[in-house]
């Protein structure tokens, strides 16, 4: 990867130039359209990355993850904030990125998990998490209908709340949000740190799983005990299979709208994965 000349980006805060010191050099790790800018940073003095977005809200949620929950974990720690570029600097984790996730790593991961989920949490949404959740619900459902995908029934099930309420006493905890190996590292053999906040916010426990369930610990019985050895008991069955089958039918709503086969796979084994934890045949797609 190519060094960015020092015009190709604004000049540097204060706090990031201290600690790197004069002439560093920027290298750029991954950009896409309408997403997030990720570029490393490397002076004489050490090392930062830099991730500017391209949404707000994304910025804002990153932002506030890495103030108030980032410290008490395995996490990048926050140098320097610009919010008029919604430009983040942070800390340089050591590890790589998990390629190839093993038992012990995953059984890390569900470790992490759980301390983010135990983390401190003053709710002042007044919306109640139920009646949002089911706000959610009825809404991808409401689509998929009008795009003629078969709704997962454990969806179905979750929404309609069919005997004791999975969702009664549900209460927002901090949540990653997009809780997969692609957002680990490791530097170790059985250590994990999270990264990539942008999508973190208060919220049900349960849905940070609902990724992992819906794919790597799909099909995959060591995958999923070493996680919850990790992680603590999972959720009611009813619970997480309809939350997963929330997450596999908004992939394939998303995959139908941008024409992306690889995606509407994805959810399609997210969608088998919600069937098989409700003990139930695979759907049928319309």
């Amino acid at each position: 990867m190519a060094a960015a000349p020092p015009t190709a980006v604004p000049p540097l805060p204060p706090a990031v130039r201290a600690r790197l010191g004069p002439a560093p050099v920027r290298t750029l790790i991954r950009s896409r359209p309408g997403g997030p800018a990720v570029a490393r940073w490397a002076g004489p003095r050490g090392a930062l990355i830099e991730k500017v977005h391209a949404h707000p809200r994304p910025f804002q949620q990153e932002e506030a993850a890495l103030r108030q929950w980032a410290p008490a974990l395995p996490a990048p720690a926050l140098v320097a904030v610009e919010p008029a570029r919604r430009r983040l600097w942070m800390g340089c984790l050591p590890g790589r990125p998990v390629a190839q996730p093993t038992a012990a790593l995953v059984s890390a991961a569900g470790r992490v998990l759980a301390r983010l989920h135990a983390l401190p949490h003053r709710d002042r949404d007044p919306l109640p998490l139920a009646t949002a959740l089911r706000r959610r619900m009825a809404a991808a459902v409401a689509r998929a209908r009008a795009a003629a995908l078969a709704v997962p029934p454990a969806l179905l099930r979750l929404a309609a709340a069919e005997g004791p309420d999975p969702l009664a006493g549900a209460r927002r905890v901090p949540c990653h949000r997009d809780f997969t190996p692609d957002n680990w590292l490791s530097a170790g053999p059985d250590t994990v740190a999270l990264v990539d906040f942008e999508h973190a916010r208060a919220d049900l426990a349960a849905l940070d799983l609902a990724k992992l369930e819906g794919g790597l610990l799909f099909g995959a019985p060591e995958l999923r005990a070493a996680f919850y050895a990790g992680y603590g008991p999972p959720p009611p069955a009813p619970l997480l299979a309809g939350l997963v089958g929330l997450h596999g039918l908004s992939t394939q709503l998303w995959a139908a709208r941008h024409a992306d086969a690889a995606l509407a796979a994805l959810g399609d084994r997210a969608v088998a994965a919600a069937a098989r934890l409700a003990g139930a045949p695979e759907p049928l797609r319309c």
